[in-house]
């Protein structure tokens, strides 16, 4: 169906994250880790222009208001206005602060009072051994295991997570560049395999794209599930745990502070190099870090996780997120809908081994 096909077009020319990777990353950490004062400058590849564009196209599209999943497209038509607004602005970071605190949301008190209680505990070793060549055999003999088919895994430098999952390339990619901890290999069987892979072998399974891509601020509920399985599972060692709070810490602190100051901040728990990448990553997509702003996503680590603690309890959990890539205010919806048949259960689901 077109109407389908031209929010997946879309979707893959927003190409949102690829879009918030500076050019000269490299370039400008040298710069800032010979320096105690200096403040990456970030030059990204697209203009506003080719943003625009992109804007127009989506704002143009409609949402078919006769199929039961008009409301999904809808909220995801709005969330693509909002991320080309956000990618608008990077020369601006408080617009970009604000546009992204749209789509991701903010971290409460009550978040940064349980990250500061995270990062509160005692010392822990933060050495990255493990090469990335290692942890690409471990995973590919983890998706055996699990007999999932059809899916690549690729090398790639430059990204801002460890691993990641595009399901519309069906591809996991790996950081060439990045070192991991011991054991990391079964938490990102967890993670990266059992519920980010599952929940989009799920998606794919049902008749509309949707669900195998995301709909609109499913973000909270991946990392907030993939964190809960880790620690559930016992695959998430102490150190992890401070990444996710030093992760929210870092948007926190980046509200007011340059990169330069949530770097020294950080210092306080966290060795320089995974400092640096705790602050760039809460600096994504800002040109000038010398100014306050922050992209808010790195809050759902902690925020996803808070909230899936709470929606355990729910006797259909954890198959109706499983259902495919949703967000939590999906639920409801969702229920319904696997009650009149529209949507199918799951069949991926996560081995509980707990």
């Amino acid at each position: 169906m077109k109407f389908f096909r031209h929010f997946l077009q879309i979707e893959k020319s927003l190409d949102f994250y690829r879009r918030l990777m500076p050019l000269n990353r490299d370039d400008e950490k040298r710069k800032f880790m010979k320096s105690s004062v200096y403040n990456p400058v970030f030059r990204y590849k697209d203009t506003c222009t080719d943003i625009m564009d992109i804007y127009d196209r989506a704002g143009a599209l409609k949402t078919q208001d006769a199929l039961p999943v008009s409301e999904f497209y809808r909220r995801l038509k709005e969330e693509i206005l909002l991320k080309c607004s956000l990618l608008a602005n990077r020369d601006d970071s408080q617009k970009l602060t604000e546009f992204s605190g749209k789509i991701f949301g903010f971290p409460s008190n009550e978040d940064l009072r349980y990250a500061t209680g995270i990062l509160s505990g005692g010392d822990d070793d933060f050495s990255e051994p493990v090469a990335a060549g290692e942890i690409k055999i471990a995973i590919e003999k983890e998706l055996i295991k699990r007999s999932v088919k059809g899916w690549t895994i690729k090398m790639k430098k430059n990204m801002a997570s460890k691993m990641s999952i595009k399901p519309s390339e069906n591809a996991i990619y790996i950081n060439s560049t990045s070192g991991f901890f011991r054991g990391e290999d079964k938490r990102l069987a967890i993670h990266e395999i059992e519920v980010h892979l599952f929940r989009a072998l799920n998606g794919e399974r049902q008749k509309w794209p949707i669900f195998k891509t995301g709909t609109a601020g499913y973000s909270e509920a991946e990392e907030g599930l993939a964190v809960y399985f880790e620690t559930a599972n016992g695959n998430c060692p102490p150190e992890q745990m401070k990444v996710y709070a030093g992760r929210l810490m870092a948007v926190h602190l980046s509200f007011e502070k340059s990169f330069r100051e949530v770097f020294n901040s950080l210092r306080r728990w966290f060795p320089a190099e995974l400092s640096y990448r705790l602050s760039e990553r809460a600096k994504r997509g800002v040109e000038d870090t010398s100014c306050p702003g922050a992209l808010t996503k790195d809050i759902h680590y902690i925020t996803g996780y808070r909230k899936t603690q709470t929606i355990k309890k729910e006797k259909d959990f954890p198959e109706t997120l499983f259902t495919g890539k949703i967000a939590f205010d999906d639920r409801k919806r969702v229920r319904d809908m696997i009650q009149d048949g529209i949507i199918i259960p799951p069949v991926y689901m996560i081995n509980e081994r707990f």
